[in-house]
């Protein structure tokens, strides 16, 4: 038996660290003599120990899988924007292969959602029991570009949502979407931060999203060109005086 085949069956047939404190905990809740608030403290520590390990997990799974996490053409047309723009059906159908390869899985939820907005949540769930999130507010995507209302609050509602699961889960694992260029000079878009920044500041000033992004002459706060950070910056503070006058 080689050294390798060897420590994969010690392995096996040795009960791993969780399996032998378990095996503690009940022989000791068996015993009338135990002091029940000691037990308690032992579960504790190991709920944190088997939670800690379960964060390490995540954390050297999603080293190992970020480089394999391409980037995401845009395969669908903004009527409205003359844009392009990448689903979430076809953001999951690239994803989820390789979600799927490193142990994890994602999931969305409505996590609140008010009159004027919708807050949605992006999860990152692991085989081994640890996740991560990202909620992202946004308006009711219910009027034009010309800023006149062309939805009914139940279409702007599913409007916004499949919006913010696009853009929260996208942000979650920190990939990006775009066009294929061919050979074009690339464009590199806001980062992350960037964007969290620009969306917070458009919902504080109340302005009309899908209107700010045609200006900006994009379908998404994402794919707004790095070089035009400021720029977009310098319209909402506009927008925000105005507001003040």
């Amino acid at each position: 038996m080689n050294a390798i085949v060897k420590k994969e069956a010690d392995a096996i047939a040795r009960p791993n660290e969780s399996e032998m404190f378990m095996a503690f905990i009940e022989r000791a809740a068996s015993n009338p003599d135990i002091d029940v608030m000691k037990l308690e403290k032992l579960m504790d520590m190991q709920e944190r120990n088997l939670n800690r390990h379960a964060k390490q997990s995540f954390a050297a799974d999603f080293v190992r899988m970020k480089p394999h996490l391409p980037k995401i053409l845009r395969d669908r047309d903004n009527n409205q924007t003359s844009s392009k723009y990448a689903t979430l059906d076809h953001i999951n159908q690239v994803i989820d292969p390789i979600l799927e390869q490193y142990g994890f899985g994602t999931s969305t939820r409505i996590a609140a959602q008010t009159e004027a907005s919708v807050t949605v949540e992006a999860i990152l769930w692991h085989k081994d029991g640890h996740s991560e999130s990202n909620p992202l507010t946004i308006p009711l995507d219910n009027v034009g570009v010309k800023g006149m209302v062309n939805k009914t609050n139940v279409h702007a509602t599913a409007s916004s949502v499949t919006y913010a699961k696009r853009v929260a889960l996208c942000g979650l694992l920190n990939i990006s979407t775009g066009n294929d260029v061919d050979g074009n000079a690339r464009i590199d878009p806001v980062t992350f931060e960037q964007a969290v920044e620009i969306d917070n500041k458009i919902i504080s000033t109340g302005a009309d999203k899908p209107r700010f992004l045609a200006y900006m002459k994009v379908s998404d706060v994402r794919e707004i060109p790095v070089s035009k950070y400021q720029e977009a910056l310098n319209a909402l503070s506009k927008k925000e005086k105005q507001n003040a006058a």
